[in-house]
């Protein structure tokens, strides 16, 4: 493709570029509900570090792709990525037009690394090793929500289905009242929000500190985003109560034809219950019926027991764009000595969860959001 990029420094929103941004990811992304403006300005506005541009291509006069790309390190740019961020907001259906943008950012630049590329929507670069390489990040699993719910379930693993009927069994027994709440209000929203963020700071992400909380910075993010998605319908929290207590809650956007699941938690003492399965189980049944004809995108790393949930699945991975061969060789023996050291660095960190979502062998939890239950304390919901 022809055209030409230009670079904007950008202060904190996307600004004046926002219309056109929306214009382009309804033409075409769908209108993606995690590439709309209202989702990237958000992520700036909380987690912005002052380094971001925009970059914008054109092709005769067209808007053709843009993308929010910020500096790494001397020669190395890539796509911004706050944890919060399950796929990049980037608006770049082939990834192989970013090689032209390396001429265009601030600075000499080696490599442009495109993180969190979902393939859906952004077509890997073909290229030889030394001028793209690709790097295997998370296999995520979504379900097309066609047909029943009672289809859908018939086709699941009989030892799925065998588990959670135990799992129900057991919830009835110990419990005088077994409720499902469905918040869609966005009146309601932040009160919804308030309670997930309580109930994960409970849990092991409280004792870590990187839990969701009214007076931090994560809590307001998804606060203002959860309640600006439900002023247009585009938001819903889903939770499961125990008599007079929340035990699992689920936090969900949609758009176009695209349901997310953004982020779930759940009570840790009531794991033998499997909470965040009864809910998970719950929420896609609703869904059959709410969202009938979308797609449901659960934007995690899936495992094997996960992926029995799932009706399709794809690899969500990083794209290394390189200057040229000498590049291509000096980045990737650099990247080769830092995972010798332990580790390879490949998103700057923007806030709490910074831990894990720099590698590129794991998702932290943000965007691990079904299986905080199934890896933290291995609780028996997944067995």
């Amino acid at each position: 493709m022809s055209g030409s990029w230009s670079v904007h420094k950008l202060d904190g929103t996307l600004g004046g570029f926002a219309a056109q941004w929306d214009q382009l990811n309804a033409s075409e992304f769908a209108c993606h509900p995690l590439l709309d403006s209202r989702f990237v300005d958000a992520l700036l506005r909380h987690f912005s570090q002052d380094m971001e541009w925009l970059a914008v291509h054109r092709v005769d006069g067209r808007l053709a792709a843009m993308c929010i790309v910020t500096r790494r390190r001397a020669g190395v740019w890539q796509t911004f990525l706050p944890s919060q961020a399950q796929i990049a907001p980037s608006l770049l259906k082939e990834a192989a037009l970013g090689r032209s943008l390396i001429d265009k950012l601030p600075g000499f630049v080696g490599v442009l690394d495109l993180l969190c590329q979902d393939p859906a929507f952004s077509k890997p670069a073909q290229a030889p090793w030394f001028r793209s390489t690709f790097e295997h990040h998370a296999l995520t699993i979504s379900i097309p929500l066609r047909g029943s719910f009672d289809d859908y379930w018939t086709a699941r693993a009989k030892k799925l289905a065998s588990n959670l009927r135990r799992y129900e069994r057991r919830a009835a027994g110990d419990f005088s009242k077994v409720r499902f709440a469905h918040v869609t209000s966005a009146a309601e929203m932040p009160a919804a929000v308030a309670r997930y963020a309580a109930l994960e700071s409970s849990g092991w992400k409280g004792a870590q500190g990187t839990a969701l909380s009214p007076d931090n910075e994560q809590g307001r993010f998804y606060s203002e985003l959860m309640t600006s998605y439900a002023e247009s319908g585009g938001a819903a929290v889903f939770e499961l109560w125990f008599d007079q207590d929340l035990v699992a809650s689920r936090l969900v956007i949609r758009g176009g034809g695209t349901v997310v699941f953004l982020k779930t938690t759940y009570a840790e003492h009531y794991a033998k219950h499997a909470p965040g399965r009864l809910l998970l189980k719950h929420t896609i049944e609703q869904m059959f019926s709410d969202y009938a004809g979308q797609t449901l995108e659960f934007y995690t790393d899936a495992d094997h027991e996960l992926q029995s949930w799932g009706a399709e699945s794809r690899v969500i991975g990083h794209i290394s764009l390189y200057r040229n061969c000498i590049a291509a060789v000096a980045y990737q023996l650099l990247r080769r000595a830092r995972q010798s050291r332990g580790g390879r660095e490949v998103a700057t960190p923007h806030a709490e969860e910074q831990n894990t979502v720099s590698q590129f062998t794991a998702l932290d939890s943000a965007h691990m959001p079904l299986l905080n239950e199934g890896h933290q304390g291995k609780d028996k919901s997944s067995s």
